[in-house]
Order: C-alpha cells, then sequence, then structure tokens
C-alpha cells in the first residue's frame, strides 16, 4: 500500500493595481516529474478561499519534484502563475 501526500496549492488573483478579483475562469494543472498533467477546474475541484484566494489539495503518490500551474482570466485579463515544490520520504 502506497502513502500519499496531500500538497495544498493555493493562488491569489490580482488586477494591475494589486486588488483581489475573481477571475471568470479559474484551473489549474499538476504533474510530478515523471508523470502526464492533470486538469482541474473551479466548477468541480478547486475551492475559493476568499475573494481572489483559490486552493487544491494535490494527492501526491510519489516522491520527487512536483510542477503547478494555475490559470485565471476575466474579461481584461490572462494570467498564468507556475509554482513547484518538493514530495519527501
Amino acid at each position: 500500500m502506497s502513502n500519499i501526500a496531500l500538497a495544498t496549492t493555493t493562488v491569489t488573483f490580482t488586477n494591475s493595481v494589486n486588488d483581489l478579483i475573481d477571475p471568470t475562469t479559474v484551473s489549474l494543472k499538476y504533474r510530478s516529474q515523471d508523470s502526464y498533467w492533470v486538469s482541474k477546474s473551479y466548477s468541480g475541484d478547486i475551492t475559493r478561499s476568499s475573494q481572489g484566494v483559490y486552493t487544491y489539495e494535490i494527492p501526491c503518490a510519489v516522491t520527487g519534484n512536483w510542477f503547478v500551474e494555475w490559470y485565471g482570466a476575466t474579461p481584461d485579463l490572462e494570467k498564468v502563475i507556475k509554482t513547484s515544490f518538493s514530495v519527501n520520504n
């Protein structure tokens, strides 16, 4: 039986004057260093914590480097925020 760690990833979306905004579309994709991208959407998977702040818990079944790309879009703005983290034994 393998152990699965949950890694919480959080993103904050702001406009050009740093006001928190809720994009019309919010999604993310993630992968470990040895796997394919997995996509998630706000409509069923991602949690809105407060205005402009969204979280998702990634089930990490393998050790190593993990990569995350958040995507947010409004009629006037598109933003991609990339991050990464490591899972150790």
